[in-house]
């Protein structure tokens, strides 16, 4: 049994099949609580619109935007719990690498269990894993489970 269940997520398909995978452990009661995670990133951000120049933008306004945007994909996953009448708590956190910050969170916050999907939305595909599920896999002191969908 795992009392706390972190869910990283970027919206992408494979985050929610992993977010469907966290809630039927909810639902089984394998798991007291999920949280909901998405880490966006500046400096991603910057690098996939490269006609901003990085010394010419508020940088007040980039996180307000990339921390609604973040609201918004809580806002997709959390219905797939919504939907079982399950309830789950939700986190957007502002961070240039989502891998360390979601092991940093997963220890600071003494989360048991890390459910998260095999890619993301990023626009290089690694062979075999996404590089943030590479990063959670080697540096979380938790299980992981990568849900591939």
């Amino acid at each position: 049994m795992y009392k706390k269940i972190l869910v990283p997520t970027d919206g992408s398909p494979s985050a929610l099949a992993a977010a469907e995978f966290a809630c039927k452990l909810l639902a089984g009661q394998i798991g007291e609580s999920v949280t909901l995670l998405v880490v966006v990133s500046i400096a991603k951000a910057l690098k996939d619109h490269p006609t901003l120049n990085p010394t010419q933008v508020d940088e007040d306004l980039v996180k307000s935007k990339l921390r609604h945007a973040g609201r918004q994909v809580i806002s997709q996953t959390g219905t797939i719990f919504e939907q079982m009448g399950l309830s789950v708590e939700s986190m957007v956190e502002i961070y240039d690498d989502p891998g360390d910050r979601i092991t940093q969170i997963a220890r600071e916050q003494d989360f048991d269990l890390i459910v998260m999907g095999n890619r993301g939305r990023s626009p290089v595909k690694e062979l075999i894993m996404g590089s943030v599920s590479n990063t959670v896999m080697q540096e979380a002191e938790c299980p992981v489970i990568i849900y591939k969908k």
